[in-house]
């Protein structure tokens, strides 16, 4: 045999071998996939039959896995005490606010630096007032921002000048018997103005807690006319500083 149809041949046989192997690789993939259709059809029978059980279980795992804690809003109590607390300090020259060394303003919590200023929460009792005289979150934290900056929520504060002497927790001028009105009442009264404002002076606003409004309402507080002087800027950045604290708290 010569040498060509002996390679002839030795091809011819490795050809055989080749051919033989595919065709056991394509019956196994046959019998591969055919085993696969033959699982899913048997699956898909097996879950028609058991639909009516199967259905009211997923809907249950469904509920455990999306109201785990993680898939909820976290609220935690917010926690007062019998007297206004310190949660942080504003330096007034640079609007910048920093940790306290203590929540207590007679312990001099923020006793840290030149021009600090106490950022502080109200009072449980005062808490529970604003809870039923504003409708809502943004109302309680504009009132806890005035009463803040104005009177650090001591109902009997006085600040005098030249045009007479400012009473009360939103430090108002002391005329009309103001002095005598209760923390209710004078909460009662600041909720009336600002809705007023919201008609008259801030009407032209279209969204009532927009940041315009709310420079506005401060605005009008001060007596400024204009929502970017000083007072009402800083009083923004007050109020957004209690908005971004408040906001894992429910009170």
């Amino acid at each position: 045999m010569d040498e060509s149809v002996s390679r002839q041949s030795t091809w011819s046989k490795h050809e055989k071998e080749k051919t033989w192997d595919q065709a056991r690789e394509e019956n196994s993939s046959k019998l591969l996939i055919s085993g696969w259709d033959n699982l899913i059809q048997i699956s898909i029978n097996n879950f028609q039959s058991m639909k009516p059980q199967i259905i009211p279980f997923m809907f249950a795992m469904l509920f455990i896995v999306f109201t785990t804690p993680q898939h909820l809003e976290a609220k935690q109590s917010l926690k007062l005490e019998s007297y206004p607390i310190i949660i942080a300090c504003k330096n007034t020259k640079t609007n910048e606010f920093v940790k306290p060394k203590n929540k207590s303003v007679e312990d001099g919590g923020c006793l840290i630096g030149k021009n600090m200023k106490n950022i502080l929460l109200p009072s449980k009792d005062q808490m529970k007032l604003m809870k039923e005289v504003f409708k809502d979150r943004d109302a309680i934290i504009t009132a806890i921002t005035l009463m803040n900056h104005e009177s650090q929520f001591n109902a009997k504060a006085k600040g005098c000048h030249k045009k007479g002497c400012d009473i009360g927790l939103f430090q108002i001028r002391d005329i009309y018997g103001w002095a005598k009105k209760t923390q209710k009442e004078q909460m009662i009264w600041f909720r009336d103005r600002k809705a007023a404002q919201i008609k008259g002076n801030c009407s032209h606003r279209v969204e009532e807690w927009q940041e315009a409004t709310l420079r506005c309402i401060f605005a009008r507080h001060r007596g400024d006319l204009s929502g970017q002087a000083k007072y009402p800027t800083d009083r923004l950045n007050d109020w957004k500083f209690y908005k971004e604290y408040l906001k894992d708290f429910s009170f």
